[in-house]
């Protein structure tokens, strides 16, 4: 008899327990139902985020430049090992021109870096860190020839203090690279160390050094890149109003 009123009591917990478990659970679902936005919320939430993109591709024109003559295109690319210490993580410097050797044409994040009517070479040097960018530069000329020069980095302010950089560790700094084309052809001539070196269409240069500087093997590299004449038609670059 005893056992018989244990196992009633047991069970009327069971069925008490289970009632309150699913009367909350029913009260718990409908302020979520209540809560969710309408189908008329939410399609004037999604046009206003259209129009937001929209906002900022408006600002962000694409256009070109309205000559065609041809421009030899080269590109400098410096690669140190040690040049960039601390902490930080991603670029130093900032892209301002993207070379797309595969359609020959570049794309400019802006319209000022564009080649004028009577440039005749254009030149890109990029210098980095491994692969972190330090910093990139244009050098246009109306001549035949432009110099480019491999000045120290300064040092960053005090909001950018979670990295520094050593110029010791960039070996070609400090020095200059001239850069001539010599034929209707896109050849140039590379002259840089007290060496002169000729440079076909579609060829490059390199230049490398080595030091040990306070028990570290630092190196540097230099890679010049001749990509021939481009046409100035083809050159993407964008407005901002």
């Amino acid at each position: 008899m005893w056992v018989r009123l244990v196992s009633l009591s047991v069970f009327a917990a069971v069925m008490i327990g289970a009632f309150i478990y699913f009367q909350w659970d029913k009260h718990d679902s409908v302020p979520a139902a209540q809560n969710q936005p309408s189908e008329s919320a939410a399609a004037e939430e999604q046009q206003l985020a259209y129009d937001d993109w929209w906002s900022e591709e408006d600002e962000r024109l694409i256009s070109r430049p309205t000559y065609d003559r041809p421009v030899s295109v080269v590109h400098i690319g410096e690669l140190n090992t040690d040049v960039l210490l601390g902490k930080r993580f991603g670029n130093v410097g900032e892209s301002i021109a993207n070379i797309d050797a595969a359609n020959k044409t570049i794309h400019f994040n802006s319209g000022n870096q564009v080649p004028q009517a009577d440039d005749r070479v254009l030149v890109v040097r990029d210098s980095n860190n491994m692969e972190v960018l330090l910093q990139e530069q244009l050098y246009r000329s109306s001549g035949d020839t432009v110099e480019v020069f491999f000045e120290p980095f300064q040092e960053p302010g005090a909001e950018d203090a979670d990295y520094y950089l050593v110029n010791e560790a960039r070996l070609f700094g400090g020095q200059s690279m001239t850069i001539r084309e010599t034929d209707e052809e896109g050849t140039i001539e590379v002259a840089f160390q007290d060496r002169q070196q000729t440079v076909p269409a579609g060829q490059t240069a390199v230049f490398e050094e080595s030091a040990d500087l306070q028990g570290l093997q630092v190196r540097s590299k230099i890679v010049v890149t001749n990509y021939g004449l481009w046409d100035t038609s083809d050159m993407t670059y964008v407005v901002q109003e």
